[in-house]
């Protein structure tokens, strides 16, 4: 059984890494979109005139580690379903769902947290910030889009589409998923490097500055949940016919 925990969550470490790199740059974009409020055009221009094109690589392999383990994390809470809830569809949902938006955030937090920092750098005045102030954002959010994920290889499950349907369903599952969990991403972005404060007062306090911003790098947002949809459901279903 843990030689089937590590390689399944192992084959979704490694899917996430790569979608990870190739998205990179965006991210980067995304991030800063979110903190500034700068156009992507405006910041595009400026990081090429001011930085060059390596800026957007700055924290790739950050962000890289951070869906290695946003993946492999996924990859836990699936084998944990199957193995505990294998005649009943809805707890396995709820566990790849809550399981792995937990153990997600236990994993990537702080790498999170860096990776952040790490693209705000030079355009923000962010500093660190301390696990509990955004812990909560970050659970939420990552529970929201594994919904997506885990939806889609349910319905696989029970009523065995074609993987081109099931690449539909994941496509659309994707993008409403990348908008409902917009907002939090929003939050748990411009939070980090905000000042030592509860949790609440830290949030009216990005609300009132940012509310405005709370749908800023919805397109970016949306293609890289998308992706990372498709890819996690789609490599779910192939283990589930040749593994599992």
């Amino acid at each position: 059984m843990l030689v089937s925990f590590f390689a399944v969550s192992l084959v979704y470490g490694i899917v996430g890494t790569v979608v990870a790199l190739i998205l990179s740059p965006l991210q980067c974009i995304k991030i800063l979109r979110q903190d500034t409020g700068h156009s992507y055009y405006s910041l595009f221009h400026t990081i090429i005139k001011e930085e060059g094109v390596l800026y957007f690589y700055r924290a790739a392999m950050l962000y890289a580690m951070m869906n290695f383990l946003s993946n492999f994390s996924f990859g836990i809470a699936d084998v944990t379903s199957v193995f505990l809830s294998h005649n009943n569809p809805m707890l396995r949902l709820a566990v790849r769902i809550f399981v792995g938006g937990f153990v997600e955030t236990l994993l990537t937090f702080y790498v999170e947290i860096k990776e952040i920092l790490k693209n705000k750098e030079h355009y923000s005045k962010s500093e660190f910030v301390y696990f509990s102030e955004v812990s909560l954002l970050l659970l939420l959010r990552n529970s929201v889009v594994w919904i997506g994920s885990a939806v889609s290889m349910l319905l696989f499950e029970l009523y065995h589409f074609n993987f081109y349907t099931a690449f539909l369903i994941s496509l659309v599952l994707g993008l409403i998923f990348s908008v409902l969990s917009l907002p939090l991403d929003v939050f748990s972005t411009v939070m980090c490097g905000t000042s030592r404060k509860s949790f609440s007062e830290n949030i009216c306090v990005v609300y009132r500055s940012h509310k405005q911003k709370l749908f800023y790098g919805a397109t970016i947002r949306t293609i890289q949940v998308t992706a990372f949809t498709i890819a996690t459901a789609i490599t779910g279903m192939i283990l589930q016919l040749v593994y599992y």
